[in-house]
């Protein structure tokens, strides 16, 4: 069995970034709050299909490009999944927002709620809630860039600094 190839989106507007929580009835990930994102699809590029996710879901539909944050490979053993997330970070405004997300995505996110960027995305209680991949990637990124470039916290600058952050998450 071959890896997934997703993206996850940090949808940025006046200082928060969207977390959904997801409703999954294989477990996967059930409960817990994780960007917009998902599979991309055959012969999309990775950006088109984070922008086609975010769309689908939130019906956001960015005027400007992503920045890529990075990726996290992950392992989920006991759910038999193997995927290499690409984590993004794009800008919306009103102006931005089309559209409903779709019935279909309804079914999988039971509640949006737009976050602060600030010190309390990096709560133990926040953490907690997240689905491990964007957990993990969100600590690989603080560490990552807290030694690379300290001064990256302020403002929100760490969903905007182009160094590319690695993460590896199993469970």
């Amino acid at each position: 069995m071959r890896p997934g190839v997703g993206t996850g989106v940090f949808l940025i507007k006046d200082d928060k970034f969207l977390l959904g929580r997801r409703i999954d009835p294989t477990g996967y990930g059930d409960g817990r709050f994780s960007l917009p994102g998902g599979h991309v699809e055959f012969g999309e590029t990775l950006e088109q299909g984070a922008m086609r996710e975010v769309f689908e879901e939130t019906g956001y539909y960015p005027k400007i490009q992503p920045t890529l944050l990075g990726f996290c490979n992950t392992v989920a053993s006991e759910h038999h999944k193997h995927y290499v997330t690409f984590f993004f970070s794009v800008l919306v405004t009103g102006e931005d927002y089309l559209r409903h997300p779709s019935c279909e995505e309804l079914l999988k996110i039971d509640k949006w709620v737009w976050k602060p960027l600030d010190d309390t995305m990096w709560s133990e209680e926040l953490q907690d809630e997240m689905w491990q991949p964007l957990s993990q990637f969100l600590k690989a990124r603080r560490r990552h860039l807290d030694v690379m470039v300290p001064s990256v916290f302020a403002a929100g600058g760490l969903m905007f600094c182009p160094i590319i952050t690695q993460a590896n998450c199993q469970y």
